[in-house]
């Protein structure tokens, strides 16, 4: 039998009587097996039968257990879904967001600017990037060269410009939304990608 002093943390449970014991069941949903708590409850001075100790028992755990476990499914289930909402936002090769969301941000942020007060003004700019001469690069070095170009060139936007650099199209054509207190703020941006992207080695 385990003893348990009154000063000890566990005689809290063995007063009010509450046991959790590691529960696990098969998700339908997610097609894995959900980890959780069975939280069982009781009356540890109160004299009940065996039969309907055991049956008090059961139905109290099954309930806590089945609910806890089902929010758990449920926040999984909702991550999952978060998940690959981003995928199909995402350009896969490079990682940077695709065509469909820049025009879905794009819009956007047109909404966004009309409906804005002139005390704090929060002007967007558009950023078009194109690479120069990028069919050269795979007719001389190769195809795989040049995927491995417009991969290093997401690796760029996306040290200067997370979270709002896109790939527009299947090849070389980049955009990025952000804004900006002023027009040189943005062109000192542009140079810093221009110059980040020249010294990528071929």
């Amino acid at each position: 039998a385990l003893k348990v002093e009154s000063n000890d943390p566990l005689n809290y449970i063995v007063e009010s009587g509450l046991i959790c014991v590691p529960y696990s069941r098969r998700s339908e949903i997610l097609n894995k097996t959900i980890q959780g708590l069975r939280v069982i409850s009781y009356e540890p001075k109160k004299k009940i039968n065996k039969k309907e100790k055991q049956r008090v028992l059961e139905q109290v755990s099954w309930f806590v257990a089945d609910n806890v476990n089902r929010l758990l499914e449920l926040d999984q289930f909702r991550k999952l879904n978060e998940k690959l909402l981003l995928q199909t936002k995402i350009d896969g090769p490079t990682g940077l967001y695709n065509k469909e969301t820049f025009h879905q941000d794009l819009k956007r942020c047109f909404t966004e600017a009309k409906t804005q007060t002139k005390t704090a003004p929060k002007i967007p700019y558009l950023m078009l990037i194109d690479l120069d001469h990028f069919k050269s690069v795979n007719d001389t070095v190769g195809h795989a060269e040049g995927d491995r170009l417009i991969v290093e060139v997401g690796n760029v936007l996306h040290k200067f410009a997370p979270n709002s650099a896109y790939r527009v199209g299947n090849g070389d054509e980049f955009a990025i939304i952000t804004s900006a207190p002023s027009p040189r703020k943005i062109y000192e941006l542009a140079a810093l990608i221009q110059q980040a992207i020249i010294t990528i080695p071929l």
